[in-house]
């Protein structure tokens, strides 16, 4: 059973664990600190027009929209807890890598690379965006507990693939489903 909470919720797990030893867990299970190996990979792709980061009935509810000449990507990525282990994910820790047309010299059309900060994030909770702002969310896990992350990108419609890029670990290739695209 793996469980997700806030920063500001893991400083009063924290607080209630040092005050009430044994609270939540006989011990606090230790900060996996070499996220690769929680062996995350690529899973599932997929392309959206609107992401929200809340049901329709919340009050202050986000809204990421493709704009013209872009797509929204969401990459999912699966992997599990070597052992009972607490992992913290970082928002602006995330970003993709993908190839671009380019004008070479001559007007020659030519493939170059760019960089694209995630736009938001799920660790097994609703979507959090993050435009400029950096969000902690640590998690709890048993040994074998499923490590789901959703990564949403915009990136331009003549992209069809990207790799997830985060100093932790390398998930792999995501291969953008759909026409050009």
């Amino acid at each position: 059973m793996s469980i997700g909470i806030s920063r500001g919720a893991a400083v009063a797990v924290a607080a209630a664990m040092l005050l009430v030893p044994g609270a939540l867990f006989a011990e606090p299970p230790p900060e996996l600190t070499e996220l690769a190996q929680l062996k995350v990979k690529v899973t599932a792709v997929e392309v959206i027009d609107t992401l929200y980061d809340g049901p329709s009935d919340q009050a202050e509810r986000h809204i990421i929209k493709a704009a013209e000449g872009t797509r929204i990507v969401v990459v999912t990525l699966k992997g599990s807890a070597p052992r009972p282990c607490t992992a913290t994910f970082e928002s602006t820790d995330f970003s993709c890598s993908y190839e671009k047309p380019v004008s070479g010299h001559g007007g020659k059309k030519e493939r170059g690379s760019a960089i694209g900060p995630a736009v938001a994030a799920s660790f097994g909770e609703p979507w959090t965006f993050f435009p400029g702002a950096r969000t902690a969310s640590f998690y709890l896990y048993e040994k074998g507990d499923p490590v789901v992350l959703k990564i949403a990108f915009v990136v331009p419609l003549d992209v069809n693939n990207l790799v997830v890029r985060h100093p932790g670990f390398s998930a792999g290739k995501a291969v953008i489903p759909g026409k050009n695209r």
